[in-house]
């Protein structure tokens, strides 16, 4: 779904009562919501002396959260709020949502936006539509000239009326949500490599040389100060492309006037489309493989298994009788702010497992699972959502026995997170082993060589001796005689 696209459903949301209607029949049990950071500042090759990216932009910090990213949430929140309205408690109830957050800033400072608007404040609880519009004409016109007072929203992204909730962030000692990083599962660093070695990725790499080559490399050249005759591979080096795309995508976003870009003939749109692909193949590919490797079940594991656990226990209250019920640790509302390669896990599985055509996990997208109980018959049901469109309905039982069967379990990811990192040193140290072993065999069989040599040595020289001896008697002998 592209930017424009998600600004509108969100749109479209906030204002389409229609989309917010819950059928007698369904109750809501239990919502998890897991989406991507905002917009952020290019970080990749930043050059940290200047702050500025490959593409020679400035920024203020490398990788940070945009007042864009900030808004993008911001208004994701106030969808939310819309369309679980009846679901949620207008204030903030500890009990009843529980919200975690990988360890970075953009991820914690997307759901402390996201929050905002989940919990605002305007006049009749509605957020002021000129505000929504004003994001929108910030958003629909990347390459054109805004008025300063729209482009410069700087604290006013979001409301003034600021509220403090609690997010907690995982420890990434749990092994969730990040095992694709090697910091997090240094096991799967050796299967990184290999899929990055594959045959499918690098038919995907020349794919990307080509394509990039044929349709933007003389402008690429031209604002990136390369001369094709001095550097005629620069293209085909899928890190370099990514890192300008990577640059590109930001500056995009963030509405710069990218001078040294638009002197070219590049069309800017189509451009901005083909680095996304690029950063599709970056995100999804490259720590999941091509066609989907084990990486991808290893990576959903934790989550899916949480989730599971979570309307498990909605359910349990739901057959005592007590559905509505909020205690600590049965939260109905589970929030995750997490990167697009957590999300991109739980998209290539559910299409790689059920056939679920993903969306690429751009800036704010968002997965929601909910469960509801159908009244009539009984049966749990989960609902499937991607930025908050209904990609498939599942039976509770059915689809949680079907996943689970795939999924490792939390002993099982231990091992392949440090199992193999340390079988990796095991092997390593018994290689040295069996090396020492055999320099001490070679230099004890030398030594005996060298023992048994000296030893004959002194015995046919002790011989040579005793004959010299003999041979001194039986002169003596003669001369007497």
């Amino acid at each position: 779904m592209s930017f424009n696209k998600l600004f509108i459903l969100i749109y479209f949301i906030l204002f389409n009562k229609s989309l917010l209607f819950e059928e007698s029949n369904e109750k809501l049990l239990f919502v998890w919501q897991h989406f991507r950071h905002g917009a952020r500042g290019s970080y990749k090759s930043f050059d940290y002396k200047n702050w500025k990216d490959i593409l020679n932009v400035k920024w203020e910090g490398a990788g940070e959260l945009t007042p864009i990213g900030m808004r993008m949430h911001y208004l994701l929140g106030v969808a939310t709020r819309k369309k679980y309205n009846n679901f949620l408690s207008p204030e903030y109830n500890p009990n009843e949502i529980y919200i975690i957050s990988t360890d970075v800033n953009r991820t914690l400072i997307s759901v402390y936006s996201n929050l905002q608007g989940i919990y605002h404040q305007s006049k009749n609880n509605d957020i002021n539509e000129k505000q929504i519009k004003r994001a929108f004409i910030l958003n629909q016109n990347y390459s054109k000239k805004i008025n300063d007072k729209i482009i410069k929203l700087k604290n006013k992204i979001i409301e003034e009326d600021i509220k403090v909730f609690p997010v907690n962030i995982y420890n990434i000692k749990d092994l969730k949500f990040q095992l694709y990083r090697s910091e997090v599962c240094p096991g799967i660093t050796p299967l990184h490599k290999k899929l990055r070695n594959s045959k499918g990725m690098k038919e995907l790499y020349n794919d990307i040389y080509r394509k990039t080559n044929e349709l933007f490399g003389d402008d690429i050249y031209k604002f990136m100060n390369k001369s094709k005759i001095n550097e005629p591979n620069y293209l085909y080096n899928f890190n370099k492309i990514n890192i300008i795309c990577d640059s590109f995508i930001c500056d995009y976003f963030d509405n710069r006037e990218m001078k040294n870009i638009k002197n070219t003939n590049i069309d800017m749109d189509k451009f901005y489309n083909h680095c996304l692909n690029i950063s599709l193949i970056t995100s999804y590919y490259n720590y999941y493989g091509y066609p989907v490797e084990k990486t991808a079940e290893l990576g959903v594991s934790p989550t899916f298994r949480e989730i599971f656990d979570y309307m498990e226990k909605r359910i349990l209250l739901d057959k005592n009788g007590t559905p509505d019920k909020i205690i600590s640790n049965s939260p109905k509302f589970v929030i995750v702010s997490s990167h697009d390669v957590s999300l991109a896990g739980i998209d290539l599985f559910l299409e790689s497992k059920f056939g679920i055509k993903f969306k690429k996990a751009e800036f704010t997208s968002s997965q929601t699972f909910e469960l509801w109980k159908n009244q009539k018959n009984g049966e749990y049901i989960i609902k499937y959502l991607i930025n908050f469109e209904i990609a498939k309905t599942f039976d509770f039982y059915d689809f949680k026995n079907k996943v689970s069967s795939q999924l490792y379990s939390q002993e099982e990811i231990k091992n392949i997170c440090f199992s193999n990192s340390s079988v990796d040193d095991k092997k390593g140290s018994k290689v040295v082993f069996y090396f020492f072993l055999i320099l001490l065999f070679l230099s004890i069989s030398i030594l005996i060589c060298l023992l048994i040599c000296f030893i004959k040595y002194r015995k046919k020289e002790n011989i040579i001796n005793i004959r010299k001896e003999i041979n001194k008697i039986i002169e003596m002998k003669n001369f007497i005689e």
